[in-house]
């Protein structure tokens, strides 16, 4: 079943009391949970609730947990939910801070409209919402949603080189190895994580919309002896697509020597007309192609207006404007060439402006990392079978198996977590960031650049977490 994703700006969540606030991108950098979705929150220091009413079968609501122990079993905030005036409790607290985590919900409910309540109790610590992710009822329209699709969906095709890794997500480690999905829609992103117990080279591969030029996206893998996977990576998005149908193929160019290539799950924007803006990529980098690697789309709000009416005029100045600058500027250049000459006796040009104008410096641009993890967790590993495309096992292996369900909650740990600092540890930034081409496919196009290693700080802890499947 595909799910419908809200996130905590959805103007349809009622937050109740005084204590509610947005923030935007000041806690992506906790756990190896991966960011926050869409990169906001809302949180709350004070007894508060939010309510948010659906027509579906089954929900969740996810968030930020980072709680302050007051005692044995007790930490700050508190929280209970309900669903149609029933308590659904909440999911067991945990004492380490990370991102995308369960706080509550409950399935097979009958289909139908519902209500779904969180009442809040702080007494200053911060409880953090991220998203609300549902199951629609079937005869629900989705013109204008986020779809969650999983990646065991009936709709994606992985080929014969794909196998399962653990209960939660495909890999496949072969080059050529093809996925392809078809959707209706206006983005898609393709969200995977990089798992430890499999070789850390980096590798990469590209994905191309309706036929498209492949455009490559690169996995970082993880430094050599890295303990810990890394969760909820979105290795590209394809955006602004035309309101409709599109096909996605996705080739793996990587060997099993190499990172992988995951998949966890899909979002799909089904909303009718595409937006034409983007923000910054995490790394601080901006592409003008329709279609790249980590751009996001702004919501409604933030969508610049329709400029479709006096585009003539407009275009008119625009030319008038830059024949008056190109005129201006070859005029200037004249005299001060005649003034010039005038001056040194006719002395050449070159000469004097070498010797008279100071350079210019220069120098590389420093990137900003992406993630940036602080914090110290346990580390908790299970055993999932691996399998390929027909369903045979293929190997065991100790991989982080996901803990996110309302009634399933972590083991305690069995010793204090060892402490990873700064210092001690540093995790590489996913460049999803930078979208190529690859060689031969258009003239001026450039040839790929194989992926280097780039490292930042951050600890991490192996407790992956998933959707609970619906």
């Amino acid at each position: 079943m595909r799910a419908v994703v809200i996130d905590d700006t959805d103007p349809n969540i009622k937050y109740e009391g005084e204590g509610w606030f947005q923030d935007n991108v000041s806690q992506d950098d906790l756990g190896n949970f991966g960011p926050t979705y869409e990169h906001t929150l809302h949180g709350t220091k004070a007894n508060s609730s939010l309510t948010y009413t659906f027509q579906g079968t089954s929900i969740e609501i996810w968030g930020t947990t980072d709680l302050a122990k007051i005692s044995a079993g007790v930490f700050d905030p508190s929280w209970e939910c309900f669903v149609d005036k029933i308590s659904v409790g909440a999911t067991k607290s945990f004492e380490y801070a990370e991102n995308n985590w369960n706080l509550c919900g409950q399935n097979n409910l009958p289909d139908g409209i519902h209500e779904i309540v969180i009442n809040v109790n702080s007494a200053g610590q911060v409880f953090w919402v991220d998203r609300i992710v549902y199951a629609p009822s079937p005869s629900l329209s989705l013109n204008a949603a986020v779809i969650l699709v999983e990646n065991h969906d009936t709709g994606i095709n992985l080929d014969s080189k794909w196998q399962a890794l653990g209960d939660e997500a495909a890999m496949t480690q072969t080059m050529s190895s093809i996925a392809t999905f078809i959707f209706t829609g206006t983005s898609v992103s393709w969200v995977g994580y990089i798992p430890t117990e499999l070789p850390h080279n980096a590798s990469f591969a590209t994905y191309s919309v309706d036929g498209g030029p492949p455009i490559v996206f690169t996995l970082r893998g993880l430094p050599p002896g890295f303990p810990n996977s890394i969760y909820n990576q979105v290795f590209f998005t394809a955006r602004n697509l035309s309101a409709g149908s599109h096909s996605l193929v996705v080739t793996h160019q990587g060997t099993s020597a190499q990172t992988p290539l995951t998949l966890n799950f899909l979002y799909v924007n089904t909303t009718l007309t595409p937006t034409t803006s983007t923000v910054s990529s995490p790394s601080g980098l901006s592409s003008g192609s329709n279609i790249s690697p980590t751009s996001h789309e702004l919501p409604p709000s933030n969508r610049p207006p329709d400029l479709t009416t006096g585009t003539t005029v407009l275009t008119r100045v625009l030319v008038g404007s830059v024949i008056g600058g190109v005129l201006f500027v070859v005029l200037t250049v004249l005299l001060f060439w005649k003034y010039k000459r005038s001056r040194y006796g006719g002395v050449s040009i070159i000469r004097i402006l070498s010797r008279e104008m100071a350079p210019v410096p220069t120098g590389p641009l420093i990137p900003r990392p992406w993630y940036n993890a602080a914090g110290t967790h346990p580390s908790i590993l299970l055993n999932p079978v691996l399998r390929d495309g027909s369903g045979n096992q293929m190997q065991t292996g100790s991989v982080a198996k996901p803990l996110v369900h309302p009634q399933l909650t972590p083991p305690a740990p069995s010793s204090t977590p060892q402490r990873i600092t700064k210092s001690s540890m540093r995790l590489l930034i996913p460049e999803s960031a930078t979208s190529r081409t690859l060689p031969g496919q258009a003239s001026g196009s450039r040839d790929p650049v194989i992926p280097t290693q780039h490292e930042e700080s951050g600890p991490i802890v192996t407790l992956p977490p998933a959707y609970t499947e619906f």
